[in-house]
């Protein structure tokens, strides 16, 4: 449901409107929660780019070039994955790879390994701590910029974090941006590179190409 609009009753209560399609009964304990935007929030916004409101608060979904994005859910960007391997340093590195053809789309790692293609640098290790991403690497190649340095904060550096697990192989989705509670770490650099690629949950959306990639287009025979 949608919330429709809050008027005060008085000094401490509120009324609450919802588009629910009919009326429902409340108690006390009666808790109304946050969910992410709905798709199309930012249609009445000018313009290919900006927001309902502020575009520093931190609360808006908005749209760059016309994309809707930050709609207070992990992004799920299909055609990136990452494997975990053995890093030069002794600990879990994570190659990235990106798909070009979406004909060649795949759950197996070998096929991925096989026909998407690796990029340049891997993403950094935090040892199942999250992290503010210090250092970006950018393979121009595959339109990809890649979380590589940790040393910043909430204010510095790229000012948004990134999150790895610890263990030593294993496949992880590129989850972009961040969730409702995510707080500082969330953000347009964002990445939490924990999940699984069969994990689901109410606060994962599907995500465009972070490079525009689709199949090849052939017309109707």
């Amino acid at each position: 449901m949608k919330i429709l609009k809050i008027e005060d009753v008085d000094d401490v209560n509120a009324a609450i409107y919802v588009d629910a399609p009919e009326a429902f009964d409340t108690t006390l304990t009666t808790c109304i929660s946050t969910m992410p935007w709905h798709s199309g929030s930012t249609d009445e916004v000018a313009g290919s780019d900006g927001s309902l409101g502020n575009n520093t608060r931190g609360i808006y979904a908005f749209k760059i070039q016309g994309i809707e994005t930050g709609v207070g859910a992990y992004e799920v960007l299909g055609n990136v994955v990452m494997d975990i391997v053995a890093g030069a340093d002794g600990n879990p590195a994570r190659d990235v790879y990106v798909c070009q053809d979406a004909s060649t789309l795949s759950s197996n790692i070998a096929t991925v390994r096989t026909s998407y293609r690796k990029a340049k640098a891997q993403v950094a290790y935090t040892a199942a701590n999250w992290r503010y991403i210090s250092e970006e690497t950018t393979d121009t190649d595959l339109g990809i910029m890649i979380p590589t340095g940790t040393g910043a904060g909430s204010t510095t550096g790229f000012a948004d974090g990134l999150y790895t697990d610890t263990e030593t192989s294993g496949q992880r989705e590129w989850l972009a941006l961040g969730v409702l509670s995510s707080g500082a770490v969330a953000g347009l650099w964002g990445l939490f590179a924990y999940a699984g690629w069969s994990y689901a949950y109410w606060h994962l959306v599907s995500g465009v190409s972070p490079n525009g990639t689709r199949g090849e287009w052939q017309a109707a025979a």
